[in-house]
């Protein structure tokens, strides 16, 4: 399949993987010696049953969705706003029907009863770390990072090596009980932890962080990301690179109340893995009809399988 693109709670730990053991043989494999793609998706309450205030997604999105992925055709897509594993699998399902399966597909379950961090990928998984139990205090309240993060180290056949860190911090809707923007804030600072605990330890690690950050890249949160440790990441600032929006079109998130669009999405990488990235395909995918499928816009990043 040819890929379209332009050159240019306190909910107790539950971490579940499923890894195929089967070698991925179809036309669609990924393939050691090219370069692979990534994926960063938040799909906008992809769930199957309701739960809460939350409605299930509708036939139409998520057909609307998978005509999407289908033609990003992507070697892992990291999700957000999954609807735990039976989103999961009814998803990779219509996916297989679409052509394109992956042999291993992952949920972590946090604090958040209704959506999860979710991952398909066809490149191998060597190890996984779920960021399930991660908390801060605001005054003398102890909160957890709703969503967790979700860690997960890919090794390819040709033996390059990469992390992921999948992330959705907090949304800007307001909860009673705290400051949004300052909760945000402390699930960067943790985040950055993180970053540094692995940067520390292996400065050449290829490490990308993805997902929905919730705020602009000027905020104070995404900003504690980025530079709030040593070494400073690299923001690939995908841009979109199609007709319907034209050339340049950075933005990721539609908020219809407002009309506003925004670049909430990120690929963030560390200095060893900026170099190995393909700049002219990492770029904001978008369809026709994008606002079918979620209020986000995919982001997909190219990387050469070597380190350069």
């Amino acid at each position: 399949m040819q890929k379209h693109f332009c050159d240019g709670q306190h909910l107790r730990s539950i971490f579940s993987m499923v890894v195929a053991a089967f070698a991925f043989l179809t036309l669609n494999a990924w393939s050691a010696d090219k370069p692979f793609t990534v994926v960063s998706y938040n799909v906008k309450n992809y769930l199957i049953d309701p739960v809460g205030t939350r409605k299930i997604k509708s036939e139409e999105s998520r057909k609307a969705l998978v005509r999407n992925l289908v033609e990003l055709n992507a070697d892992v897509i990291a999700f957000q706003e999954m609807g735990g594993a039976k989103g999961l699998a009814e998803l990779r399902s219509r996916l297989k029907d679409g052509g394109i399966d992956y042999p291993i597909a992952k949920v972590l379950y946090g604090h958040d009863k209704a959506i999860q961090l979710a991952m398909l990928s066809r490149i191998p998984v060597v190890r996984s770390v779920a960021h399930t139990n991660v908390s801060y205090l605001i005054g003398t309240q102890r909160l957890w990072v709703s969503r967790g993060f979700d860690e997960t180290q890919f090794k390819s056949d040709s033996g390059y090596e990469f992390t992921l860190i999948n992330v959705h911090l907090k949304s800007k809707r307001t909860v009673p009980h705290a400051d949004c923007d300052v909760m945000r804030l402390h699930e960067a600072r943790l985040l950055r932890n993180i970053i540094d605990q692995r940067l520390g330890k292996n400065p050449d690690l290829n490490l990308m962080i993805v997902g929905d950050l919730n705020d602009s890249p000027d905020s104070p949160s995404v900003k504690r990301v980025v530079t709030g440790g040593k070494p400073t990441l690299t923001d690939l600032k995908p841009l979109a690179c199609n007709k319907e929006n034209g050339n340049g079109a950075d933005w990721t998130y539609y908020y219809a109340a407002k009309k506003s669009e925004n670049r909430y999405d990120y690929f963030l990488v560390s200095p060893g893995m900026a170099k190995d990235l393909i700049r002219e395909k990492t770029i904001v995918f978008s369809s026709e009809k994008f606002g079918l499928a979620s209020d986000h816009r995919p982001i997909i990043a190219t990387i050469a399988a070597k380190d350069r």
